[in-house]
């Protein structure tokens, strides 16, 4: 493996390094096709959770329509990272990487190189107090309240693109983030997540944004995954059967996501800003 251009690292590891690194393929099926590679490596020598990291790369063979996400992701990188964003991994973007992985020869035009870390809504809230429940929401509600004040939305909120890093709440894969004055060109997004609007065909807006976020919360509190068997399933349930039932334990949390997940979205908070007004002000 070589490579000749490696952009400022935010990462406290030197490029060089890479060459050392053992790559396990980690890819879903359906996006290798796609021409998608997601690589967890680490160091040959250590492979303690601190040492991993996740490899992101596009084939530049692929098509034009699968590559423009990969391609949008690095752009958020780069423009977050200069608005001085801290919501991001420290990242590191490597040009003209050349993989061996077994008997396949790959090379990547550029690659994104993410330090592991663990899910952020792994933590069984049952285990926590009150003030740290709400205190873990709030990180959640404050990082995209950063992305929305600096002009951004992810587009693509779900629990597992929530992780810890060094103590502090984090976002990953920004694919899908587009600035909120840009118009919306392409409806991508996960079933489980979509506002009752965006199965009616509107675009993406904040409003759909504290909606995903309504129902990480409200699976997370209520420690059960939603359930649907097709898109059509899924329409159904968000649009007319979400009835939203939290253990008594954290009641004092059902007018917040009462206000985050009502199927109308001008009944719905309008603001991440609204959101942390409404866990200070309303739950002690």
């Amino acid at each position: 493996m070589s490579q000749t251009r490696t952009e400022k690292s935010l990462l406290p590891l030197d490029a060089a390094d890479l060459q050392l690194f053992k790559y396990q393929l980690k890819t879903k099926a359906q996006s290798l096709s796609f021409g998608r590679r997601l690589y967890q490596c680490n160091a040959a020598e250590d492979v303690a959770d601190e040492k991993q990291f996740w490899l992101k790369a596009q084939l530049t063979n692929s098509s034009g329509f699968s590559s423009e996400g990969f391609l949008q992701e690095l752009r958020c990188y780069r423009i977050m990272h200069a608005q001085q964003m801290q919501i991001m991994l420290p990242f590191q973007i490597i040009s003209n990487l050349h993989i061996q992985q077994g008997s396949e020869h790959l090379n990547f035009t550029e690659v994104l190189l993410l330090p592991h870390a663990p899910a952020f809504f792994q933590q069984d809230p049952l285990l926590l107090t009150l003030p740290q429940v709400k205190h873990w929401l709030w990180q959640a509600i404050d990082a995209l309240d950063q992305l929305e004040q600096a002009g951004w939305m992810h587009g693509d909120i779900k629990t597992e693109h929530f992780v810890m890093y060094e103590g502090q709440l984090k976002i990953l894969d920004f694919e899908q983030a587009r600035q909120i004055i840009a118009p919306a060109h392409v409806m991508n997004a996960t079933p489980r997540y979509m506002a009752p609007e965006l199965f009616q065909g509107q675009p993406k807006d904040i409003a759909s944004e504290i909606y995903a976020l309504g129902i990480v919360f409200y699976e997370w509190l209520s420690g059960q995954r939603l359930k649907a068997s097709s898109y059509q399933d899924w329409a159904v349930l968000h649009c007319q059967q979400l009835k939203i039932e939290l253990p008594a334990v954290f009641n004092a949390f059902l007018p917040l996501l009462l206000g985050m997940l009502a199927k109308h979205k001008t009944a719905r908070m309008q603001s991440f800003l609204a959101l942390k007004r409404c866990l200070i002000t309303e739950i002690a």
